[in-house]
């Protein structure tokens, strides 16, 4: 026998695009990396790593032992991560960052980015053209140099053979792109057609990728990079990050709290509303699938979103409306409990746990809460005029 109380509330609240989350810190954050919609790690200033098992409703602090900046975080698993930053530094972990152990590096120079392809193959990048490789996990580390010396920003690898860099040569006033289709024995400078510091760099695939930088710039391919194409942005805020989840939906963040979408491959863009001061730096941006996502920036600040950060659908919604929902209160085995709206037609009824999973999806107007286990859960209900409504259901 199961209890149910549901609490009608206003989906601009439950289901409205980025929430700011509670990290307990207030120095800078300048990486972020999520295994799935739960674990994640985030790092920054003053050797700061804070970690959630909970999708960031909590986190909590870990242990590096190194108080100077970290930039990048990545993890291949839930257990086994990198981090890398000020000095030359590399840490790893075996264990889900309860540990960190610092790992030796031909390099005194900063370390801004870090990717692995797989347990063993990994690269770092960093000032003074610093390519670092690694072919055993990161227990060491060797360089693979660049050929030239521009500031390195951000690395993406799709194998262990494809990979690119971008960065920005402060004195010759140029954006730097560079790839190697060998694993990094020779690196060939791909055109960028800016003067512009480029950031970062995300491939869907061996053709199609996307780079961001300063002013605002934003640049695309469709032929691994043998052409890049300059897009007109609707911001000429610098933009830091970027991080496209398909050929067509992406985000980037930057300055003055930043959020832009596209669904289009970047032919156009739209800004996305946070709830923080404008004069926040947002500097990364991750997702684990179309809908959930996380950023971080200045000041200990973590968004994250179950909903790809969409607003816009929810603010057309009337308060004129009368909707009542009604629920049985005791579920008889096998038995379903039917939603009713008054002369509303119903598009679809989508269940969500805390943790932004969808639980139940149907399409009839009725849901069976049955296999629902004790806890909170939140509703969406579409309607066939694209309004949506919503609640939360505790099962006790």
């Amino acid at each position: 026998m199961k209890k149910i109380v549901i609490y009608f509330i206003c989906v601009s609240v439950l289901f409205s695009g980025w929430q700011a989350q509670n990290t307990g810190i207030d120095v800078n954050l300048n990486g972020i990396f999520f295994v799935d919609s739960l674990n994640g790690w985030a790092v920054g200033d003053s050797g700061v790593i804070i970690a959630t098992n909970d999708g960031g409703n909590t986190w909590f602090l870990q242990n590096s032992s190194f108080i100077k900046t970290f930039f990048g975080v990545f993890f291949i698993d839930l257990n086994t991560g990198w981090i890398v930053g000020d000095s030359g530094v590399v840490l790893k972990t075996t264990d889900g960052g309860n540990t960190w152990t610092v790992k030796s590096t031909p390099t005194v120079n900063e370390l801004h980015d870090v990717i692995f392809v797989n347990q063993f193959r990994g690269w770092a990048v960093g000032a003074s053209g610093v390519v670092i490789g690694t072919h055993d996990g990161g227990e060491t580390w060797a360089e693979e140099t660049s050929g030239l010396f521009p500031w390195l920003w951000g690395i993406d690898a799709l194998d262990t053979l494809n990979v690119w860099i971008v960065g920005a040569d402060w004195f010759n006033g140029v954006g730097y792109i560079l790839h190697t289709s060998d694993g990094g024995q020779n690196w060939i400078e791909q055109n960028s057609g800016t003067d512009r510091d480029l950031w970062k760099v995300d491939f869907i695939d061996n053709f199609n990728g996307y780079i961001c930088g300063k002013d605002g710039i934003f640049l695309k391919t469709d032929d691994g990079g043998d052409t890049w194409n300059v897009v007109s942005m609707i911001t000429q805020r610098d933009l830091y990050d970027l991080h496209f989840v398909s050929l067509n939906k992406g985000w980037v963040v930057g300055d003055s709290g930043t959020i832009l979408y596209t669904q289009d491959q970047g032919s156009t863009w739209a800004s996305q509303q946070v709830p923080i001061p404008d004069t926040i730096i947002l500097r990364r941006v991750y997702f684990v699938n179309d809908t959930i996502g996380w950023i971080c920036g200045d000041r200990g600040v973590i968004l994250s979103t179950l909903n790809g950060g969409f607003t816009s659908v929810y603010e057309k919604f009337d308060p004129d409306w009368r909707v009542s929902l009604f629920f049985k209160t005791v579920l008889k085995s096998g038995r379903e409990t039917p939603l009713i709206l008054s002369n509303i037609e119903i598009n679809s009824i989508k269940i969500f746990n805390t943790a932004g999973q969808v639980i139940l999806n149907e399409n009839n107007g009725k849901i069976n809460l049955k296999s629902l286990n004790p806890g909170v859960y939140l509703i969406n209900i579409k309607l066939m005029d694209k309004k949506m409504i919503g609640a939360k259901i505790v099962i006790f």
